[in-house]
């Protein structure tokens, strides 16, 4: 018999660290103290076995990270302390639009769980807002991070507050044209003129535009958007210019009623019977409301300004008793559009803080959508919420990417971070390399400083003006973690009544002992209270068990005696009987 192994378990186990030098002696984390600090304060760092990444949605809440699966189109109303929506960490590439008038006071705020304000005009009231079971109990809000100038994002996020011309999936240019919808009509009745968008209220490709401002007793119109926004055109890098499309879907058409295009009556427009005739008729009169009229190559009617009158308003309306016209739509002013054209992608940006009123109103004038725009991981809990100034609600629409493995989500706190005390009481993190202030909070000397799945601990309260500094320890190939962990076991309070691995295993051995020495004077008194019992019975029947087992033992040694007897005297008479013979 032969057996030959084949397979054995230790085939497929391989030696990840090939060098002891690679095995780290140090620390996941590790903190450090300015020299600079006022106190003494010595931190210490604890880790937490629970997920950064573990988020709970309220209900009621909108869980922006399931959006991959079922988009979000709704109309919501306004809140200034609800939440509408909630991002989890490790959400994926999201966006929420919304289209409001050109009136409203609609905003989107984007606040962290630790009260740091992203995006979205001032939070009426803040501590209404934080009361919220979302936000951290110790977080004081705040507006620092809130961005002020082009180039600033808080850690390095890739958000965006405004509009974005997506690029098509696959291009492989950046030139970018976008077409605007009409451009609400606005007339300025009274007497001064009147700012349609404030100075400095949006950034175009990251430059500030002027005020655009309508003249008394003016309207605004496409042709004025685009005067204001070619002036920075050599900065922007971005070209506008008007444009007024009508199509008319020829399903629509009232054969048979009359047709007033900009005040002009279009002569025989009632008696044409078919959409060639209505055409014809509409040309014959372009001479003098500057609309050509053609059929595209989907049988729709195109009505569109002549050359030199680009993004006019187009008037449609009829004489008719019933005031329908021939086209079938409405009977109103149509206002223009405007084509932007970028060799280097198209992107507004509301500014909303530092004494600027950036609103998804101004975007609305000029005929475009707003949007809240997340590109990458979300990396740590965000919430959405919709405000206005006075009550209302809007549509939103909303998707995302879904969300990443939380197993395989990065930690929160990875980065070089920073803790400053202040006088007021309170402390803030701040992530050093982006200078983004990521929490500010109360200090709690029993709770310590807690962000992500880290606890910073200190034997001393620290006082105002201390800094602390937190960094990953140098690269290698894992931490000292589970060695520490398992060191600090023996300070843990595992046993029942809070006692830790030493202290347990001493009172089990006091408890023993006790119990050892209690069960010993026990044995020793039940046996005098036995043979005190003993003795008690015996006087009581009048027979002691001594004297009886005494008086057995002779009673036996007697009879063992005479069986002596009379086995020798039986032996003695066999052998006379033996001998007579």
């Amino acid at each position: 018999l032969t057996l030959t192994v084949v397979d054995r378990p230790a085939k497929f186990m391989t030696m990840v660290i090939q060098n002891e030098n690679e095995v780290p002696a140090a620390s996941r984390l590790t903190v450090m103290a300015s020299s600079a600090n006022v106190s003494s304060a010595l931190p210490q760092i604890e880790y937490s076995n629970s997920s950064p990444n573990a988020s709970l949605v309220a209900p009621g809440v909108f869980d922006l990270s399931t959006a991959n699966v079922r988009q979000f189109d709704a109309t919501v109303s306004f809140s200034s302390s609800e939440l509408w929506a909630q991002v989890p960490s490790g959400t994926t590439n999201f966006r929420v639009e919304i289209q409001p008038s050109e009136t409203s006071s609609v905003q989107l705020q984007l606040v962290t769980a630790n009260g740091v304000q992203l995006l979205g005009g001032s939070v009426s009231d803040p501590e209404t807002l934080l009361s919220n079971e979302f936000f951290d109990s110790l977080a004081v809000y705040s507006d620092a991070a809130l961005q002020n100038e082009a180039v600033a994002s808080y850690r390095d996020l890739g958000i965006v507050y405004g509009y974005r011309a997506e690029t098509a999936l696959g291009a492989t240019s950046t030139l970018t044209t976008v077409t605007t919808g009409s451009i609400p009509q606005q007339v300025n009745a009274t007497g001064v003129d009147e700012s349609i968008i404030g100075a400095g209220d949006l950034r175009l490709n990251g430059i500030a535009l002027s005020e655009l401002v309508l003249p008394a007793n003016e309207e605004l119109s496409a042709l004025d958007v685009v005067a204001w926004l070619n002036q920075h055109s050599d900065d922007t890098g971005v070209s506008a210019q008007a444009t007024n499309l009508l199509k008319v879907n020829p399903s629509t058409l009232a054969y048979g009623s009359s047709l007033v295009l900009n005040n002009v009556v279009i002569t025989g427009a009632e008696s044409a019977l078919n959409v060639d005739a209505l055409v014809s008729v509409i040309n014959g009169a372009s001479a003098a409301t500057n609309i050509d009229a053609y059929i595209d190559v989907d049988g729709k009617i195109n009505l569109l300004n002549r050359p030199g009158h680009e993004g006019e308003g187009i008037t449609l309306a009829s004489t008719d008793v019933d005031g329908v016209n021939t086209l079938g739509l409405s009977s109103k002013l149509y206002s223009g559009q405007i084509i932007l054209d970028s060799a280097d992608g198209l992107q507004f940006d509301l500014v909303t803080s530092a004494g600027h009123g950036g609103k998804p109103a101004d975007l609305a004038a000029l005929g475009l959508s707003t949007g809240l725009y997340f590109s990458g991981t979300v990396p740590e809990d965000l919430a959405i919420l919709v405000t206005g100034d006075e009550p209302g609600s809007t549509s939103v629409k909303a998707a995302s990417g879904g969300v990443l493995n939380q197993s395989n989500s990065p930690r929160v706190m990875e980065a070089k971070f920073s803790i400053s005390f202040s006088d007021d009481g309170t402390y803030s993190i701040t992530e050093v390399e982006s200078g983004s202030i990521v929490a500010k909070r109360i200090y709690d000397h029993l709770i310590g400083v807690q962000y992500g799945d880290i606890t910073v601990r200190f034997d001393q309260a620290p006082e105002a003006g201390d800094e602390f500094v937190i960094e990953p320890a140098a690269a290698g190939s894992g931490n000292n973690g589970s060695i520490a962990a398992l060191a600090n076991l023996q300070q843990e309070r595992v046993f029942v009544g809070g006692n830790t691995f030493s202290g347990g295993y001493i009172k089990i051995l006091n408890d023993v002992g006790t119990k050892s020495f209690a069960a010993t004077i026990a044995n020793d008194a039940l046996e005098v209270v036995y043979q005190q019992a003993v003795e008690k019975r015996d006087s009581k029947v009048g027979v002691s068990l001594d004297q009886e087992a005494a008086s057995l033992i002779r009673f036996q040694q007697a009879f063992q005696a005479a069986a002596q007897v009379i086995q020798t005297s039986s032996k003695l008479f066999d052998t006379i009987l033996s001998a007579s013979n």
